[in-house]
């Protein structure tokens, strides 16, 4: 299971398959598939092990990263800013999406984040399969980690700033936290629409550890999404 978690902290989308079997297939837009004759390899679970899918595997659940957006191709903190793709990562989805038609995979459903870079790489992986009719739900809850005071900031000048080992604790730590950001913030995600409603009921967050992400992605899986299948 930790190693499903840990695909769940990075992955801001959720395909939901017809089938019902024990494969998770992680699709990455951002590395760099080596396709042999029209033979895509995934990696499965998280794991670094590459596996070779047939036509009798089922796949349950298909996770996936967004493209890469225009905050990592500079290398700085993302978070909850609504940073676009860049052109690179709306090719890289869409590749991603070939990899799921190539192997005829049917799809009931998609769960993705909020932020734009999520919501339009979903869009263009279901496309080459021919399944941008299937229901797409977007909630926050799948929103990848805030990166708290961190975010729009370059990863490598923080490195530098406040050592390296500080910066890849806020990053791979899995409770530790970026140092919070405050309401005044351009990141605080109170100055976006978008969470207007989520304020009234819970707090929003300056800044989260691993843990914080998985709990609220747990969370999704466990009430909202079972709540929209039952």
């Amino acid at each position: 299971h930790h190693a499903l978690y840990r695909s769940l902290l990075f992955a801001q989308i959720l395909f939901a398959t017809v089938e019902c079997d024990s494969i998770s297939i992680i699709f990455d837009p951002r590395l760099q598939y080596q396709n042999a004759k029209n033979s895509p390899t995934l990696r499965i679970r998280g794991g670094s092990d590459k596996i070779q899918l047939y036509p009798n595997d089922h796949v349950l659940l298909v996770l996936m990263r967004h493209g890469q957006s225009i905050w990592n191709s500079e290398n700085r903190f993302t978070s909850w800013m609504d940073v676009p793709l860049t052109a690179k990562g709306e090719r890289d989805a869409y590749v991603a999406g070939s990899l799921i038609a190539s192997h005829n995979i049917s799809l009931l459903a998609a769960f993705t984040s909020v932020l734009q870079r999520a919501i339009k790489t979903t869009y263009l992986a279901l496309e080459p399969s021919g399944q941008l009719w299937i229901p797409v739900r977007c909630d926050w809850h799948l929103n990848e980690r805030h990166d708290g005071s961190a975010t729009g900031l370059n990863k490598k000048q923080l490195a530098t700033q406040f050592g390296e080992r500080a910066v890849r604790q806020w990053r791979r730590g899995f409770y530790t936290a970026p140092p919070p950001l405050t309401p005044e913030h351009l990141g605080w995600p109170g100055h976006d629409q978008k969470y207007s409603r989520i304020g009234e009921c819970i707090p929003l967050p300056l800044t989260e550890s691993l843990h914080d992400t998985l709990q609220r992605v747990l969370f999704f899986l466990e009430h909202v999404h079972s709540a929209d299948t039952s």
